[in-house]
Order: structure tokens, then sequence, then C-alpha cells
């Protein structure tokens, strides 16, 4: 081997560069020059060359997790990177683990994601390679989920810990695993004064787990993974067993970075920890009852968690801004360059959170702090910074009252900071529709089997003949195809046809993708922040093969909704059922106080029960609105006695909830007005949560949500929308689309038309006059407001008018024309006159008498005024199909080829924008539509 010697080392070196580290071993058993060259280096030259060839961070530039700066010389760098390559492999194939490396694999992997370098600012794409590397390695699960190793305290606490920084693992998919994170974060026996009712290990248990040295109190992580478990589940939505590797969001490895913005010195820094500033906390909680009979133990035994593992359990989740400041900072004996930091938290205008934020005995940083009305505080939470400090991960924890009673509440939850930064690696969730094969054919297909009198009628399409129409082309699905396969991307179909595909891919290759700039983009007025770009191109290869990219360039829009006004509240005593007059009248009390006899009077309803068991009506739920059992069943026992056992059930997407003691003013409303109007339909409340953060996302979602549904209700009623103008048209549009999609299966999809006038949701200050939407768009039908009875006039906030997106639906040419003819130049400029005119038809809305949390109210809007219709059409469609006929369907053709089968209302207007709006006059008007309905023609229209 003389000639192998004679090499100069340098040279050698260079060579085994190009080598993988862990085929350095083998490599110095050729020959001992080799061995005495690798193993006994003059210096660490070579190991710091290969060290730094590895996709890791380069230590020197590391902070340690208190933002400390490594020291150069504490470097070992043979020595680490060998550890890191055994845990590489350990990691790759757990089972290779003897017993003895455990402890000192999961510490020198938790050890690479705890020193790392800081993002250097807040809009940096400096990412930790080292975070990279790690998520790269763990995804699958294979050591987090792993299950054969003895379960020693040390390492289960560290594997936990791991495990809370990576996020979530096929195994937290589980229906199993959901249940044991609750069934440990609702253990009220986790919350002592040993532990100071937070996520600790007391002195003993710290000594037990070899994490603590005795008198220190040091984190427990395995509650605290239990608390991310819990918390994670509400922000991303994973089915059971679905197959997946790694899911990127807020509380995952990528954000455990520390944000240090430029100029910073974390050695003189007063908020050393990042306390000031927005940040929005997330809230969960259960029933407090259910919290108490699931801690209903004997000593000794171990809790039920089957509660956890009911379909109808329910846990409530919130996100609440809080503005912190910094009231002063005391010096921390144990930790001399880190002060404890002082500071109150705005909630609400009467509302604080007063606290502390230090270092723990085992050097993470812990915040307590007390909350509640300003000088009444009632919460006290115990928290602890994940990641390195200032990390937008966020303080992860639980809160319990300020009174330590054994039957305290418990509520987990994270505090995340606002000023979250955005590297090229955040991840975007964008979705696309792809160009549909025939949408014309659909709207054609739509008219013929809606039309009364074309012999397509009620002859609505199957889900396969729908999804024919939409689904894209070949051509378009190969194109698509080969686009994603081109960039390396992973997508989903959204949609049961195929036309919707989400993907996932992080900011820097969006960027150069479509030609955006995405970034941060803040309001002002809320705090709310979202990631979005001022513009984007399509990809050549993409032209004419999708719409559009959402979301890009269109903001958050939020969901409006709910009664315009409430009235008297809890003073009012019920009033009872009414007596019964001659149809087509009412009483004159129900001018006053509108009940179901009012409506079965005004508009001739039937009482009789329905007896078609498939005839559904499907009630929409949005921005937090809950329906009560207990209130409905007041409700009919007041008023519709005869059918007083009828209910609903609920169904839930995007983390939706249906949270009865939180009663909402809007879900009662549109519960109490079917349930006791369409007797004995059976009726069901699709609760849609804010998982989305967008509120046009929730739309999109349940209308999919629906589509995928091989049987659908019959009838879908909505009591919220948008002013059109805040939506992108290319988004309205497809939504739009996919009401078509309903409507050619026979569903019935009513939306109120607002509560604004021609103002639509705007103030008094417009020139122009605002639609509002989903009203605007053709497939829908539109109803607006009444008041008064004997006669019925129109109601002043009614919105309604003409859609800037969409033309004159066909079937209203010829009604909408004879009104524009009516009205002359009469606001010539302020609407467009070839736009889709809404509302279709109207009933009453002022003044409905209805039942939240035990208390008699008082509440106007055309929220009141859509759910009466949608109970209308759902008994005329249970009396078709006890014939064996199909239901009505898409209703707008039917109503303005019959204004014979409706009472025309010809008094009132619709003021906004500083105008009186317009008026109700003679047949179709943009204030009542075609008018109120009457049950009794209706049923010969219908052939009934």
């Amino acid at each position: 081997m003389a000639g192998v010697s004679a090499i100069p080392p340098e040279i050698i070196e260079q060579i085994l560069l190009e080598l993988d580290p862990q085929d350095i071993s083998p490599f110095t058993q050729t020959c001992r020059t080799y061995h005495t060259l690798i193993n006994h280096p003059p210096d660490q030259h070579f190991w710091r060359q290969l060290y730094l060839l590895q996709p890791f961070d380069d230590p020197r530039q590391c902070i340690s997790p208190l933002g400390y700066k490594v020291a150069p010389e504490s470097i070992d760098w043979k020595c680490d990177l060998q550890r890191i390559i055994r845990a590489r492999t350990i990691a790759s194939e757990p089972s290779k683990c003897r017993p003895h490396e455990r402890e000192e694999v999961l510490r020198t992997l938790l050890h690479m994601a705890s020193y790392i370098p800081p993002a250097p600012s807040v809009f940096s794409e400096a990412i930790s390679q080292n975070l990279l590397w790690l998520a790269a390695t763990l995804r699958g699960g294979g050591l987090l989920d792993q299950e054969l190793w003895e379960p020693f305290k040390e390492e289960i606490q560290l594997r936990a810990k791991l495990h809370t920084y990576f996020g979530l693992t096929p195994r937290d998919a589980k229906r199993v695993r959901k249940v044991e994170a609750k069934g440990y974060v609702y253990d009220m026996r986790h919350y002592t004064y040993a532990n100071e009712f937070g996520p600790f290990l007391p002195d003993e248990e710290g000594m037990e787990s070899g994490i603590g040295d005795g008198g220190r109190l040091v984190v427990n992580w395995v509650h605290v993974q239990a608390l991310h478990h819990d918390v994670s589940m509400h922000l991303v939505n994973l089915e059971e067993d679905a197959p997946f590797e790694y899911a990127i969001f807020p509380m995952s490895l990528p954000y455990c970075q520390s944000i240090i913005t430029e100029g910073v010195d974390m050695a003189t820094e007063r908020d050393w920890a990042g306390v000031e500033g927005l940040w929005h906390c997330a809230i969960c909680f259960i029933d407090h009852r259910a919290l108490l009979l699931y801690n209903n133990y004997n000593e000794g035994e171990p809790l039920d968690p089957s509660l956890f593992n009911d379909p109808d359990f329910d846990e409530v989740f919130r996100i609440i801004p809080v503005n912190f400041r910094i009231l002063s900072t005391e010096h921390d004996p144990k930790h001399p360059d880190r002060p404890k930091i002082h500071f109150v938290g705005e909630v609400r205008d009467d509302h604080t959170m007063l606290g502390r934020a230090e270092v723990t005995d085992d050097n993470h940083v812990r915040w307590h702090f007390v909350s509640g009305e300003e000088g009444q505080s009632v919460w006290s939470g115990e928290c602890v910074q994940i990641g390195s400090v200032r990390s937008s991960f966020g303080i992860l924890g639980t809160w319990t009252t300020v009174f330590h009673d054994q039957h305290d509440p418990v509520v987990p939850h994270i505090l995340e900071a606002a000023r979250a930064y955005m590297s090229g690696g955040t991840p975007l969730l964008p979705a696309f529709p792809l160009v549909p094969n025939n949408m014309d054919g659909l709207h054609q297909k739509l008219y013929d089997v809606s039309t009364p009198g074309n012999p397509a009628y009620g002859q609505h399409l199957s889900k396969e003949e729908v999804e024919a129409f939409v689904a894209p082309s070949a051509e378009t699905a190969s194109a698509v195809s080969d686009f994603l396969k081109a960039n390396s991307l992973l997508y989903e179909t959204i949609s049961p046809a195929g036309e919707w595909l989400g993907i996932n891919l992080p900011v820097q290759q969006a960027n150069s993708l479509f030609g955006a700039d995405f970034g941060t983009f803040e309001d002002q007025l809320t705090g709310e922040r979202c990631i979005r770009t001022l513009s984007y191109s399509t990809p050549p290869s993409l032209e004419n093969r999708i719409d559009f990219v959402y979301p890009t360039v269109g903001f958050p829009v939020h969901v409006k909704g709910g009664p315009k006004a409430v009235k008297s509240g809890g003073d009012l005593p019920l009033s009872g059922a009414l007596s019964v007059l001659a149809l087509g009248t009412a009483s004159s009390d129900c001018s006053k106080r509108f009940t179901p006899s009012c409506a079965q009077q005004l508009y001739g309803i039937p009482t009789a029960p329905a007896t078609q068991s498939l005839n559904r009506l499907a009630v929409s739920g949005f921005i937090d609105q809950y329906a009560s059992h207990l209130d409905l069943s007041a409700f009919l026992h007041e008023f519709r006695p005869d059918i007083a056992n009828s209910t609903f059930s609920v169904e839930r997407i995007d983390g939706g909830q249906n949270i009865e003691l939180m009663s909402g003013l809007e879900a009662s409303l549109d519960i109490q007005y079917t349930v006791g109007i369409a007797s004995e339909v059976p009726t069901t409340f699709i609760t849609v949560g804010d998982m989305n953060r967008d509120g046009i996302s929730g739309f999109l979602d349940l209308v999919n949500y629906l589509l995928k549904q091989n049987t659908l209700p019959h009838v879908l009623t909505t009591s919220y929308g948008f002013n059109e103008g805040d939506l992108p048209y290319s988004v309205a549009n497809n939504l739009c689309n996919a009401y078509a999609q309903l409507g050619a299966r026979g569903v019935s999809v009513l939306f109120s038309s607002g509560d604004g006038g021609v103002s639509g949701s705007q103030s008094q200050q417009c020139t122009n006059f605002v639609p509002t939407f989903p009203s605007g768009c053709p497939f829908v039908t539109s109803v607006g407001a009444t008041q008064n009875v004997n006669p019925e006039m129109a109601a002043d906030f009614s919105s309604g008018g003409f859609s800037n997106y969409f033309q004159t639906a066909p079937y209203q040419r010829n009604a909408v024309n004879s009104y524009l003819s009516q009205i002359g130049s009469e606001y010539q400029g302020r609407f467009n006159r070839r736009g889709r005119a809404f509302p279709d038809l109207s009933a009453a809305g002022v003044d409905f008498e209805i039942i939240v949390g035990g208390r008699p109210m008082l509440v106007d809007g055309t929220s009141c005024s859509s759910p009466l219709t949608a109970s209308i059409i759902s008994l005329l469609n249970d009396e078709l199909a006890g014939r064996g006929r199909s239901p009505l369907g898409f209703l707008n053709p039917l109503i303005y080829s019959r204004p014979e089968a409706f009472t025309d209302i010809t008094a009132g207007d619709n003021p906004g924008c500083n105008t009186s709006g317009f008026s109700a006059t003679a047949g179709w008007d943009p204030v009542t539509g075609v008018g109120s309905p009457k049950y009794s023609q209706l049923r010969k229209a219908v052939g009934l």
C-alpha cells in the first residue's frame, strides 16, 4: 500500500468528501493510512468540510433554543456528524436501534430541531436546513409512531417532545389517537398544585424521568403532545386512515425556527421572548357537564374515554385576537440574560390577560397569565413555547380557573404570533378548477328539466350525468397531469367530477410557476393576516386548461348573515298559537309577532305531517351559528304542539360544530322555521366551520360536500351571503355553476337576498347600487322579505337589484324588461340594466318570534323569509313524492311562468345609497320579486 501512503492527504480528503458519510467508516478499514487520517486527524478540517457538505445548517450560524449564539470552539464536527448519521439510520429503520442507543438518537434529533439559525427578518426565505432534513427524515411517522420500544420514562418524554415539534403523523389521523389525546387533556387528575395546573412535571417525577434533578419543575412533554394533537386536529382536516406522509401547518417543524429581525441583539433585547404584538389565541373546550361526566371515576380506576368516540361529541374551537405589550421586566437570578417579562394582553375592551414569560428550570420558555374582565380575573393559563425562542410555532398550554376547584373546566389552547414570517418554504394550499367539458350543455339541460311544459321537465340528472358535463376533457386532464408531474406537485381531487384540484407547494415554487409575488397582507382594522399576491399568470401549458388559481389575488371575504334586528329580548311573553282564519289572511297580531300559525294562515300552508322519508330539507350554518334541540323543543311545544317531538340532525364540515349551549339567533331562526313549518320533513343542519379561514371557501366546500353525495336533500336554504363585488368574478362564476349542478340533480337552492336594501351590506355612503351574492347567481332562488299582513308590503331592508357579473336570465327576461320599462331612466348608471335581477319571490320577514337560550325574541330579516319559503317547497315536494313524482328542483322557470301562484306585492321600497331604492310595483320588481307564495295555487301550478 506504499502507493496509497504517497498520495497527499489533501487529495485523499477530496476523494473521501465525495462519499456518503455512512460509507466513511468501512473505508477506514481498507488501510492504516486511511484509518489514521480519518479517525485521528491533526485537526477537524476534514470532518468540518464533510459536515458542511450535508443538508444541514452550519452550526456556527445557529443559536440555542433560548437564542444564545453557539460557540465555534464547542463544535465537535466528527462526533456530531457521526451521531446524526446514526440517528438518520435509526429514523429510517427503527427496528435496527439497540436499546442503549434510543435515548441518544432522540436527543440527537431534538438537538437538530433546537439548534438552528434564526430567520433574519419577518419575510426571510432562510428556512432552516435542519428542519427540512428532519421533516424528510421523520415523515411517514416510523420513528415517532414506533410501538416496539419498551416505555422507559425518559424515552417517552423525549419522543413526545420530538413528536410535538414534528407535528402530525399517520397514526395521529386514527380515531384511537384522537381519543387518547382528548382522554389525557381532559383528565382533571393532570391538573394539580404539584404541577401548578399546567403541562409540567413536579420534582419527584422530574427525577424519575431522568430530565430533572430534584427541586425543579420541568415540562411534561407527554401532556404537551396531547395538547398539540387536540388543537392541531382543528387546524388540519385528517380523515381516518387517510394516506399522508407529512402535514405542514403552523404547528409543525418548519415553524420551530426563531424569528429575530435584523438589528435585534438578543444579548440585550428587553423583549427577548417576542411577547409584544398581535397574537391569535386558539382555544378548545367541551361542555362542562361532559367534562364532569368523564371525570366521574373511582379512586385508582382508569377513566372511560368512550365519550370522545361518540359521533355526537362536540368540542368548540375559537380563535381570539390578543394584543400584548410589556409592562416591566424583572431580574431572574437563574438566567441573568433572560429577565422575567411582565405583560398585559388586551383581548377586548373589557378583557385582559396579565402574566409573565420566564425561563423554566429545564431551559424552556414558560408563560403564565390570568385573564378575565378587567379587575376580575377568572382564568389561569400555563403554557410552553414550542421550538426555539420567538418561534412562530406558538405557546401551547391550558387554561383552568383561578379558583383551582376540583371541578375546574380545562381549556387547551395555542397562542400564535400574527407576525409569523413567510419564507420561500412556507406552504401554500392553492386550488384550481379545470375547464369543464361542457358547462353550456349543463346549463341547457338544467333549463330543460326545470321549465314547465318542456318534455324533459322533472327528469333530473343523475350524479354521473352531471359529472359527465363538468368533468374536464381528456386533453385538459392530461395537460394538467403533465404539468403537475413535471413540477413534482402532489394533488388531491376536491370535487367529485375531478374538476377541482388542490395542491401543496412552497411559496417560492408558487412564485416561479405562476409569475407571482406572494406576501403576507394584514387587515389594518382586524389584524387578520393572509398570504396573497397582487397578480399572477397562468403557465402557458395550462392556458385554457384551468379557470383560475385560488386563493391568489382575492382577499378573504367574511360571510354576512344573521337577522337584521333583535327586539324586546327576554321580557316577551310567549304568544302561543293564533286562531285560524281564512286562508290568505292572517290575524292582525301577526304584524306584531309572526309565528308558524301566521305563516300557515297567510300562505295557506298545511299542517298535516309529511309522509315521505326521502324528501329531505337542509339548512346551512356558518360563522359559528349553532342550533339547539332544547330551544326547538320549547318552540314546538309553544307554537306547534301537534309536532312537538320533531327534531333535526346535524352534519359537520370544515371542522364545523354545533355547541347547543351557545345557540345563535340565525341558526335558531333557520331551524325553528323549517322544522316548525315543514311538518315532519326530515331536516338536517349542516354546520360549516372556519377551518378554511376564508368565508367563500366554506361555500365552495359545502357545495362540493353535497355534490359528492349520491342522495341529496331536495331543498337547501342558506341565510348568508356576500356583497357581489367582494368576490372575484371567476370564483363567483365557479360557485354559481356548482349551484347549477345541484339544480340539475333536483335540488332547490334558496338564498336570502340580504338586508341592506340597494346598498347590499354597505353603509348608505355608496353611489352605485350593490348587488349581493349568491342571490345574483341565475341558478339559485333569491328570497326577499315582506312586512305587515292583510296586505303585505315590501320590507324596507330587503335587498334586491341587478347583478354586475351575470346577465338577465332567460326565464325572467320578459318580467324584468316590463319593470325596466316602467321605471324608465330612473337611477340610470347606478345599476346594470342587463344584469340577472333578484329577488325571485318574497315572504314574511319581520317580527318572527323565536326562542334562543330559553328566551323568546323577535327578529327581522330576509333570514326569516328563506327558511319559510324552503319549508313551503319541501311540503310541495312531499306531496309530489307521495304521488311518485320528482321534486321541484330548480324553481325559477316555474316561478316566472306561474305568477298567478303568488300574491303580487305593490307597496314599499328598499332604500339605500342615499336613495329611496327600487319600488314594489305590479308584476315582478327588484324588491319582492313576483310576490309571496300561495300554497294552494302552487299545488295547482305543479299539477297537484
